[in-house]
């Protein structure tokens, strides 16, 4: 599975971000985390690549309630609660 980050604006700090992807293997990918990503709002899409070399996109979206025919979703830190200085992780459920 391979999960594509493009930046929608510069980090926090102001840094350009290139877009990257990062691999999961599907066996283990239920709850990962991703870790160390700059701060900033991303579109983020999420494939699956076949046995074959096949690459389907999947449906995602923030909200694991919502059923989505969406293949990326807006990812951004949100202040946590009334605490503007800490933040929430963005999470982004995935359906295939």
């Amino acid at each position: 599975m391979k999960v594509s980050f493009a930046p929608l604006c510069p980090a926090v700090d102001g840094a350009t971000v290139a877009p990257f992807t990062v691999d999961f293997d599907v066996a283990r990918v239920n709850g990962q985390r991703i870790e160390r990503i700059p701060l900033a709002a991303y579109r983020v899409s999420v494939s699956l690549v076949e046995a074959d070399g096949t690459v389907r996109a999947l449906t995602c979206s923030r909200d694991g309630g919502r059923a989505t025919n969406e293949t990326s979703a807006e990812v951004y830190w949100e202040g946590a609660y009334d605490f503007n200085s800490q933040r929430t992780d963005p999470k982004v459920y995935v359906r295939d």
